[in-house]
């Protein structure tokens, strides 16, 4: 699924400081007053409809805000000024969910995309290029052209086996490796000869073993992965 900071299955996650009238709160000269710690929203898509996981007082959304919350993941923070300390937690994040084909989006949800911090494709690309491998490239492409936050992010996490060695276009071409098309697709230079992306973070290959002992009730397996985190420099 993709989210957005906020799913086919993709993400995006966008974050604000706060209620109404924030923002003039925090730029008055002279102003003691701190602004509450970033909220984050989380978007999440999928073409099956995972609602009841959001509504369900033990689902997702307890999942999310638990780990959220957890002072060892997200330690408080004090924050010293001239008359007081402020401390500054974690606030849970407003999680919201769509069933939507990411590769069809309306212009509201892609009106959204633009401004988020961060978009997340965990396991999903090789589906989406199998599915319809032209609208997957124009998605990642739009992506690259309208992202409008310098420093947003891309993160793709997706099978290191032969699944995500694909065809990129329904006509011509041959079988290539997801992370070499979107490397070239994402890092390219634009019309000005700039590149406007980076890659700060990648493996073509890792593995993420399962520790002795664990029980489920599903026969699980050692996986291998690659992953991809592009950011936007301009």
């Amino acid at each position: 699924s993709s989210s957005s900071s906020s799913s086919s299955s993709s993400s995006c996650c966008s974050s604000n400081r706060g209620g109404r009238g924030s923002s003039s709160q925090g730029s008055l000269p002279g102003s003691s007053i701190l602004p509450p710690p970033p909220r984050v929203h989380i978007h999440t898509y999928d073409r099956s409809d995972f609602s009841w996981l959001f509504s369900k007082a033990d689902g997702y959304k307890k999942l999310v805000r638990s780990w959220f919350c957890d002072k060892t993941t997200f330690p408080t923070t004090t924050i010293s000024t001239k008359k007081k300390k402020k401390t500054m937690t974690t606030t849970a994040p407003i999680l919201h969910f769509e069933q939507l084909d990411v590769l069809h989006p309306t212009e509201k949800v892609f009106k959204l995309w633009k401004r988020a911090h961060l978009i997340t494709f965990c396991f999903v690309v090789a589906e989406l290029f199998k599915a319809d491998g032209d609208n997957t490239l124009l998605l990642f492409r739009r992506l690259r052209d309208q992202m409008s936050k310098r420093g947003a992010m891309i993160l793709v996490i997706e099978s290191a086996g032969t699944f995500s060695f694909v065809k990129p276009k329904k006509v011509g071409g041959q079988k290539q490796w997801i992370y070499c098309i979107l490397d070239r697709l994402l890092l390219e230079r634009n019309s000005e000869g700039v590149r406007t992306w980076e890659c700060v973070a990648k493996s073509d290959s890792e593995w993420f073993r399962l520790e002795k002992g664990l029980d489920y009730p599903l026969k699980l397996n050692n996986m291998r992965y690659f992953y991809r985190l592009y950011r936007r420099k301009q």
